[in-house]
């Protein structure tokens, strides 16, 4: 997500008439800006890794869905293959995730980030496509992994705690569901997607909230502001389409 926002605000300075240069410049800086801050939040506030990403996964996407008005910003001939590229980077960083999350027993967590590979390939997929092409194979495999994921989850969740018993496990689990959710229904252009991502935002939010994690907590408020004003824009523009 940081490098799809970093790929929209090199394809606005280029809009503007401006060098190539200039377009990689504040293409790099704002992944650069991001990876400072992720990287503070980790050294210095020594917060979990898996937690700071995913707040600013959230971010970076609503970002670039806000300052480009949801629009392709600039048709030069890489567009599609940067995308794609970036669906890439995202998928090929799993199993380091997945390896560190399952070796400290953090099945939860483990969960989100394998349950939601096969939405990744699927978004790969309609990024290559131009969303003209469906792949059923892969959408039902997307669907399956997606729910499957979600009941180990929980049913794992109950077995650990013996039941629904803290508020900390039902936030878990909201993050859980909204982040497989979401990112299956954003995968295939739903705008239904954005809902479940509050729906990890307010949860995650609050978790951190409860955990004295409150620079987390207002990142995730940050986050929730973005991913509704982006879900109300695309829903007014789907509902002017279908009139």
């Amino acid at each position: 997500s940081v490098m799809g926002l970093s790929l929209v605000v090199t394809g606005l300075v280029l809009q503007r008439g401006l060098p190539l240069e200039a377009g990689l410049a504040a293409g790099l800086a704002t992944a650069l800006l991001f990876g400072l801050v992720n990287g503070a939040l980790v050294a210095y506030v020594r917060i979990s890794p898996f937690v700071v990403t995913l707040g600013t996964l959230s971010i970076a996407r609503s970002l670039a869905l806000v300052v480009s008005d949801n629009q392709m910003v600039y048709e030069f001939g890489p567009d599609e293959k940067l995308k794609a590229m970036g669906w890439i980077v995202y998928i090929l960083g799993v199993p380091a995730w997945a390896i560190i999350l399952i070796g400290n027993h953090n099945w939860i967590a483990a969960s989100i980030e394998i349950g939601g590979v096969p939405a990744m390939l699927l978004g790969l997929y309609n990024v290559v496509n131009n969303n003209e092409k469906k792949s059923k194979p892969l959408e039902y495999a997307a669907r399956f992994s997606t729910y499957a994921f979600i009941v180990f989850g929980v049913s794992y969740s109950l077995f650990e705690y013996g039941g629904i018993n803290t508020l900390s496990q039902i936030l878990e689990i909201g993050v859980m569901i909204g982040f497989l959710l979401g990112s299956y229904l954003l995968a295939k252009s739903n705008v239904y997607g954005w809902p479940f991502f509050m729906l990890m935002n307010v949860s995650a939010g609050m978790l951190m909230y409860i955990q004295d994690k409150h620079l987390l907590a207002i990142q995730q408020a940050l986050s929730l502001c973005f991913v509704i004003y982006v879900f109300v824009s695309m829903y007014q523009k789907r509902k002017q389409t279908v009139v």
